[in-house]
Order: C-alpha cells, then structure tokens, then sequence
C-alpha cells in the first residue's frame, strides 16, 4: 500500500507539475486574446469563448483527477479536512443525493498508519454509494472510542444479497486495504434496505 500511495502521489505531482501548469499557462493567454478581440468587437470572439469554456471544463477534469490519486489537501492539512473536501466533492458530483458527513474523531486520535487507508476507504464507499447504490441519502461516519476508531458509511440505496452477489473490486479493495492494516471489515446489505459498510481499528 505505501508503494502504491507514492506511485500515486508522484503521478499527481507530474499532473500538477506538468498538465496542469501548462493548461493554466493556455487560459491566461487565451483569455487574454478574447478580452482583446472582443474590445475590437471581432467575430472570432465569440467562437473562442466557446473553446475557453471547453479548455476550462478540461482543466477542472484534470484537477478532479488528480486529487483523486492523491489530494494535495492529504499531505498539506491531514486526513479530516480531506474526508471533508471529498464529502463536498461528492454532494457537487451527486445533488441528488444528500450527504451527512460527521467526522467525530480528530486527527491525533487516529495513528498515521492508518489515515492513508481511512481515506481510501471513504473514497471507495461514496464512489460505491453513487454507482451502485442508487439511493437519495449517504452517511458517513468517523468516530473515536477509548478501545478502537470506527469508520461507517450506511446508504438507502437498493442493497443486494450478500449470499449471491460477488464483491465487486471497490468492495474488495476496501477490504484488503483495512485487513492489511490490522482492522475489521463488515458489509451488512439487504434488498431493498441500503448498505452499511463497517471498518475498525483496534487501539489502547
């Protein structure tokens, strides 16, 4: 996992460093022709205004991608503040589904081994929730007690069978990831009735 995670953030960085700049580096210049061409009152105005919505539109998906692979807010302010910029990411992406995020537990309550996984574990969830769960309501939750940390995220989405339906990869993965690092895993999902994703991490 901690290979991976510095894959990730190093890809973020060459999209930061690199894509990205060079797509802030267009919009200035670009911006600055059609205010001049507009001034002018040049028919091509219009049309590169046009492009500019288009290159703007590309810039934000870049962005977009590379906080998913590792959010600068991760590293810069800690895991809290990050599980609340994916929270609101998530209700921008999904009005139509309201979002309760009550992130109880603070930062030094939770141990940097398992921060990392805390997150992933909430980004997998929201994403399951809004592809899969097709439901009007998501909650997350992140507490400390004196004995563990407790992450859950329930959904009123349509659920399925535990028995018959296979875990898919973003279920699998949050699993593995939580199991690696010393937690316990639960799903609990019914028909009809949503789904509850459950990790814990013993601590003294």
């Amino acid at each position: 996992m901690e290979v991976q995670e510095l894959e990730r953030k190093a890809i973020a960085v060459e999209l930061h460093d690199g894509l990205l700049s060079d797509l802030a580096a267009v919009n200035l210049s670009l911006g600055a022709k059609i205010a001049s061409l507009e001034e002018t009152g040049h028919p091509l105005a219009s049309e590169l205004r046009k492009l500019l919505t288009i290159h703007q539109r590309t810039m934000k998906e870049a962005r977009r991608i590379m906080n998913r692979l590792r959010p600068s807010v991760l590293d810069e302010l800690g895991v809290i503040p990050a599980v609340q910029g994916l929270c609101r990411e998530f209700a921008e992406l999904h009005p139509h589904i309201h979002i309760e995020c009550k992130l109880e537990a603070k930062a030094d309550e939770i141990p940097d081994s398992i921060k990392i996984v805390i997150f992933r574990v909430v980004q997998e969830a929201l994403t399951n929730s809004a592809q899969h769960g097709r439901g009007t309501l998501v909650k997350i939750f992140l507490r400390k007690f004196s004995d563990r940390i407790e992450f859950i995220a329930e959904d009123n989405g349509e659920g399925f069978n535990l028995e018959k339906v296979k875990m898919g990869v973003g279920l699998q993965s949050m699993q593995e990831r939580v199991k690696i690092s010393g937690g316990e895993f639960q799903i609990e999902s019914k028909i009809g009735q949503g789904t509850t994703i459950r990790a814990t991490w013993r601590c003294s």
